[in-house]
Parts: C-alpha cells; structure tokens; sequence
C-alpha cells in the first residue's frame, strides 16, 4: 500500500474544522485533543491544530510532521473519517500519548 499524504487526505476549510469540533466526538488526553466525525467519504482526512503557545514553529513543524507520518502509515485505519488532532503542549511523551490513544480507539477497525 502506498503511503503517502495527498491533498484528497488533509482536512480544510473552516466550517468543516469548526463542525467536527462543534459536533465530532472527542477523545481528551493530557498533551492532545482528537475529535473525529464520519465524513461520508470512502477517505480519510487528517486535520492538525497547534497554537503558538505549544512551542516555536521549530517545534510546531516537527509536531505536525511527526502526525502526518503516523497517519499516513496507519490511514487504512481511519477510512471514513475526518479527524483534528489538537495538541495542547509539545513537551516530552505527547507523541506516545497521542499515538497509544489513536492506536487503541481506531485500532480495532
């Protein structure tokens, strides 16, 4: 399976993002958020919010990578949905507490 990032796989538009937060159902750890809704779609969407708050955009970027490539590693998993990843801070474990939570909701799919 290839396992890449295509446009057809990020999530955009405001009113998309401010419907699943609004209405999607949510999964709260420690460092992260992660709210996810069915999308009617036969692909999965990833949506990635990082405030400023959570570290310089050194920091940031390195996050957002680090989620993309697990979602495109493991997005047979999430077929048929839109999800948002909020990360509360970067600090030290958030990556094995967000990775673990998505593992264990999604992983019996």
């Amino acid at each position: 399976m290839k396992q890449d990032f295509k446009k057809i796989n990020r999530l955009s538009g405001s009113e998309r993002f401010r419907s699943i937060l609004n209405n999607g159902k949510i999964i709260s750890a420690t460092s992260a958020k992660i709210y996810f809704a069915d999308n009617g779609i036969n692909t999965p969407r990833l949506g990635i919010i990082i405030p400023a708050k959570a570290g310089n955009a050194v920091t940031r970027n390195k996050t957002k990578r680090q989620i993309r490539e697990f979602f495109r590693k493991n997005k047979d998993r999430y077929t048929g949905l839109d999800i948002i990843v909020r990360i509360n801070s970067a600090k030290n474990g958030w990556f094995s507490e967000v990775k673990d939570i998505m593992e264990k909701r999604f992983g019996e799919r």
